[in-house]
């Protein structure tokens, strides 16, 4: 909605929730890291996004906090040997996100 700097994200920006990766494979999460540059090129003054902690704000730091996380996530799939190492690995970095099963989940896509 540019008339109010407001971008309804969906899926592609994250509000402090862990992401739900298990479906995507490197070249989609480089894909996702696309769709953000697309979102942040916009200028927003406002996300939408479509996983939310109740308790956060609306604020487009979301957007780089999204990018973050999948760029994490990829270099924990590089430096982890099991789903529990790459879990462990994202929480340290993540810790107060909510919603820990899908990180799990995606752990053990990543990890098998």
């Amino acid at each position: 909605v540019p008339d109010l700097g407001l971008v309804v994200a969906g899926d592609v920006i994250y509000n402090n929730v862990h992401l739900m990766l298990a479906a995507s494979d490197a070249e989609g999460r480089a894909e996702w890291l696309r769709a953000l540059d697309t979102a942040e090129a916009l200028a927003p003054t406002a996300i939408v996004a479509g996983h939310k902690d109740p308790t956060a704000d609306d604020d487009p730091r979301h957007i780089e906090e999204t990018r973050r996380y999948i760029l994490d996530f990829d270099s924990g799939v590089r430096r982890t040997g099991s789903t529990l190492e790459l879990y462990e690995y994202m929480l340290e970095r993540h810790p107060s996100r909510i919603n820990p099963g899908a990180l799990w989940g995606s752990c053990r896509a990543a990890k098998g």
